[in-house]
């Protein structure tokens, strides 16, 4: 074979699962109003657990598993505040 035909490949790192799940979980957290908080939470513990695989194994997925983290904390935050104002209105009322 010529140096035409052949190819340099690099491999890319394998993404890390961890970080897809948090990802998912984080949108589906922003989405569903009802556990929305909960499945938060959960997706925040997973971003994290992620990022420390991620550093420890070289794989991918870093920037997944930052956007679970923001994803999350914006979650948390939006449903934090909710139910604090909810609290209020019910003690006001």
């Amino acid at each position: 074979m010529d140096q035409a035909h052949t190819k340099n490949t690099v491999s890319q790192p394998i993404t890390n699962g961890t970080s897809v799940t948090a990802l998912i979980l984080s949108i589906i957290s922003i989405l569903v109003p009802i556990f929305g908080l909960i499945i938060g939470i959960i997706s925040l513990i997973l971003s994290s657990k992620a990022k420390k695989q991620i550093r420890k194994y070289g794989q991918g997925g870093n920037g997944m598993a930052t956007a679970a983290t923001v994803f999350s904390i914006i979650s948390i935050v939006l449903y934090g505040i909710s139910l604090i104002l909810t609290l209020l209105l019910a003690v006001i009322s």
